[in-house]
């Protein structure tokens, strides 16, 4: 329904204004909503859409016969090795930094998924990698494989290993796209790696890159996320010393999903994305919002 309603509603004069938000932002929410429950009544006419509940907690958290959650939503970890209802199988979560996958990787996890797998991979929104149902006699063997013993791809033995890498996400970045104002993935991953190196953190943290305001890496759902635009810093031209542009960030704090969805609020504009800035601000927010502690 949100799809259809998209099609046939947002906008398609301004490539700009060519995204939900912008539908959202012109309708209001509760008129999209109604708009939404009521394209789903149309859809569907024997279910009615404005049965549906504004969150969806997960079923074993709800009471009997009503729609009343029993315990708050709490994000899952799916990085790791976890058992399914299934007897005798797991699901194996790789973490794939930043979302990067070159060739020749592509075809290793493919091979990888058919000799694990069945041949089924699952992509997550985080950009990871998960191998379902995989047998639990064959979970070692998997763990053992190469490509996951490069330094590059990782499984984590607990939500405390890499607390930054394991939910950074990133658009392309300038490197590929040319609305992007700022370079973002290599970047990303290579903060992320450093402030891990420095930092004792005891809790993942949400990381977001996304290269202009289009948000495609989704910097305002992030704990911390991170969006490209201008900054300026003072350097020494003709003997003078002189503001000139560089790439930056705005950093917005607090972004929240699941049952109570929250977007995160600047936190600070105009940051220069060079490490020599960006690293000082970036161990800040984590000490005073997320008790971490130099190592």
């Amino acid at each position: 329904a949100v799809l259809l309603y998209f099609r046939d509603n947002g906008s398609r004069g301004d490539r700009q204004k060519a995204r939900l938000i912008w539908l959202i932002e012109d309708m209001g929410m509760e008129g999209f909503r109604q708009a939404i429950s009521d394209k789903y009544d149309e859809m569907f006419p024997k279910k009615k859409g404005g049965a549906a509940i504004p969150a969806q907690p997960e079923p074993w958290a709800v009471a009997a016969g009503t729609n009343t959650p029993t315990q708050p939503h709490k994000k899952r970890d799916i990085l790791g090795v976890h058992s399914q209802k299934q007897e005798g199988l797991s699901w194996v979560g790789i973490n794939v930094p930043a979302g990067r996958i070159l060739p020749d990787e592509a075809m290793a996890l493919a091979d990888i998924a058919d000799k694990y797998s069945q041949g089924e991979i699952r992509l997550t929104v985080e950009q990871n990698v998960i191998f379902p149902n995989v047998n639990n006699t064959k979970v070692s063997e998997l763990l053992q494989e190469p490509l996951f013993n490069i330094g590059y791809y990782f499984i984590p033995k607990s939500d405390k290993d890499f607390p930054l890498s394991r939910g950074l996400v990133s658009c392309t970045g300038s490197q590929f796209c040319g609305v992007a104002l700022i370079e973002t993935k290599n970047r990303a991953i290579e903060l992320s790696k450093r402030l891990e190196e420095e930092l004792k953190v005891d809790m993942p943290v949400r990381i977001h890159w996304t290269g202009c305001p289009n948000s495609c890496g989704q910097a305002q759902v992030a704990d911390i996320g991170l969006m490209g635009g201008p900054a300026r810093v003072e350097k020494e031209i003709d003997g003078k010393v002189k503001k000139v542009a560089v790439e930056g960030v705005n950093i917005f704090l607090g972004g929240k999903v699941g049952e109570d969805p929250f977007l995160g609020e600047v936190y600070k504009k105009g940051v220069p994305a060079d490490y020599k800035y960006l690293i000082p601000v970036m161990k800040d927010i984590l000490k005073e919002k997320f008790g971490a502690m130099e190592k």
